[in-house]
């Protein structure tokens, strides 16, 4: 397993200044709502015809103090990338209460499609403003289909793939 902590310049550092990433938000669809405690849990997205189905999201014990609604979705806005292949998901990840941060990370894992030039997979969180942030990114090398991320907090993300040119 290979640990890759990118940045934006990864997506191209001479494209950058021009183009910036960004993310202008639409709509969002919850897809999968569930209840979790401090006892934790594993949740996939099933059946809800949408390119996030297959995801899993895993809520580690202890990384709630309390029973809480966890709520999944996909924003359809427009993600802008100078380079690299987006995976086509805006997920969005809420909490109910009022949960700003997790003590325990939740881990978030997903099938792709890689492609055949691809070096690596880099997850962004995506702010209010619809800048990208790096998100800490687990490529499976011995399974190239799937990536896992993780996060402290309730979060919009979404992956690119980084491509040799």
């Amino acid at each position: 397993m290979a640990v890759f902590l990118g940045g934006l310049m990864a997506l191209s550092a001479g494209n950058l200044s021009k183009n910036p990433a960004h993310f202008v938000p639409g709509k969002i669809r919850i897809l999968y709502c569930f209840e979790v405690d401090e006892q934790g849990g594993l949740f996939k997205i099933e059946r809800s015809n949408t390119a996030a189905d297959g995801i899993v999201i895993e809520v580690p014990v202890q990384a709630l103090k309390r029973s809480v609604t966890v709520s999944v979705g996909l924003n359809d806005g427009k993600l802008y990338v100078p380079s690299g292949k987006t995976c086509g998901i805006v997920l969005v990840i809420d909490v109910s209460d009022e949960v700003k941060r997790f003590d325990r990370p939740l881990k978030i894992t997903s099938k792709i499609s890689a492609e055949k030039n691809m070096i690596s997979v880099v997850g962004y969180t995506i702010d209010d403003e619809g800048r990208l942030h790096t998100l800490d990114t687990i490529f499976n090398n011995k399974s190239p289909d799937v990536v896992s991320f993780y996060t402290f907090r309730p979060v919009t993300l979404t992956w690119v793939q980084i491509l040799n040119n």
